[in-house]
């Protein structure tokens, strides 16, 4: 009895040691990753000569400003793109006639800087009434065009759409720079409409071609966003790395919990991921990955049938499973650009000979140096001589064959009026 007892205590020992061993194993963590070339580029840019931070201010004064019925109406009027009064226009730009030298200044500004964030908070600024500021300047630059110039005008629309710099290369947040895509939106739609309405000239209609392109957002200054997320995911797992140490404490098992949670080998995988965004910026949309169908429950059952890491990798399918569709966000940008250089080329082309070229080669290079690019395809963006319209294939590879054709959501289609 005594062996079979001693026996089953070296046996037990002996498991006990395996045991521990694979725990330490298993919860051991690796080296810190080598994150330097994510790192954000440092910001010096002073307080004056900041148009990211003049143009927050200011949106911040416009909400302020006293809003009546009176103006609240004709807003919703203008919204309304059949519904275009003069009386509603300068009830709006009277509304913010103390901001408008001011906006100028800041738009004029080629330069804008976030602020470097030191909080968690710091990563989400205050953007939403930013939009109200910009439609009113470009409420501002069609009014321009209507009752006093249209080459004015249209140099008030351009100006606007400059400023959107201020948010695509503020080196903030992803949330900075799809406020920059949405503004620049909108400046481009009202673009059209001064052109569309009010005829410029031939070379202020150039001129507008180049700077478009002049707009555009270079890759370089997007990668800046995702290294700005990657540094608030960074805060984020220093602080979940604490709490395994007070669950430890509460739950009595000093290193059990460094199973589900390993700092270090999340951000490496979180550097990965990031390096494979940045790598995607401005390729087609085929190049993209499809993005994850991601529900909080599943998602965690799934993961706990993989212990290892559970929690680490829990976290990065929360905080990056949307940075696709944010990809897709700057490739409709690009391709918005693209579309509207090739509509002003194709209206000043019928302008100055009466009609329509057979393809869009015949407009380079008198009218565009270069055919435009269609970002989703990577190919040239796509026009029709006998539909009157040019468009981007977008995600569903559009064709569009008739004037009444319906187009999905998100496509880009603009048409040429007869």
């Amino acid at each position: 009895m005594q062996k079979v007892l001693r026996r089953f205590g070296i046996v037990l020992a002996a498991l006990v040691v395996v045991g521990a061993t694979a725990l330490l194993v298993v919860t051991r963590d690796e080296a810190p990753p080598h994150i330097t070339d994510l790192t954000p580029r440092p910001r010096t840019l002073p307080p004056e000569k900041n148009a990211y931070i003049a143009l927050l201010t200011l949106a911040e004064e416009f909400k302020a400003l006293p809003q009546d019925d009176a103006y609240m109406k004709a807003l919703e009027h203008l919204d309304d793109g059949n519904a275009w009064a003069v009386e509603d226009a300068q009830l709006v730009v009277r509304q913010a006639v103390a901001l408008w030298p001011r906006f100028d200044q800041a738009v004029a500004l080629s330069q804008g800087e976030a602020p470097i964030p030191t909080s968690m908070a710091d990563f989400i600024p205050t953007l939403s009434d930013v939009r109200g500021l910009w439609v009113s300047s470009l409420v501002r630059a069609r009014l321009t065009a209507h009752t006093l110039n249209s080459e004015e005008g249209l140099a008030l629309g351009l100006r606007s759409l400059n400023g959107t710099h201020a948010f695509s290369s503020s080196g903030g947040p992803v949330l900075t720079q799809l406020t920059g895509i949405v503004l620049r939106g909108i400046a481009l739609e009202r673009i059209r409409g001064i052109i569309d309405q009010t005829s410029p000239s031939p070379s202020a209609m150039r001129a507008c071609i180049v700077t478009l392109e002049q707009s555009r957002q270079p890759a370089e200054t997007f990668a800046e966003a995702f290294r700005a997320e990657h540094r608030s995911s960074e805060l984020m797992i220093r602080m979940l790395s604490k709490l395994p140490r007070t669950w430890s404490t509460v739950m009595d098992a000093p290193r059990g919990m460094g199973w589900f949670f390993k700092p270090h080998k999340t951000a490496r995988l979180l550097a990965e991921r990031t390096r494979h965004l940045i790598a995607l910026i401005d390729q087609p949309a085929q190049a993209h990955p499809m993005p994850e169908k991601f529900t909080p429950c599943s998602s965690v059952l799934g993961n706990l049938a993989h212990p290892d890491n559970a929690l680490g990798r829990y976290y990065l399918q929360l905080s990056t499973g949307s940075y696709t569709g944010i990809l897709t966000a700057r490739l409709r940008d690009q391709i918005h650009i693209s579309v509207t250089q090739a509509w002003i080329a194709l209206r000043l082309f019928e302008k100055q000979t009466g009609d329509l070229p057979e393809s869009l080669d015949l407009l380079v290079p008198a009218y565009l140096p270069v055919v435009p690019r269609d970002y989703f395809t990577g190919d040239a963006v796509r026009y029709s001589r006998d539909v009157r319209a040019v468009w981007s294939a977008g995600e569903t590879n559009l064709v569009v064959t008739h004037p009444d054709q319906e187009i999905p959501k998100h496509g880009l289609v603009l048409r040429l009026k007869p």
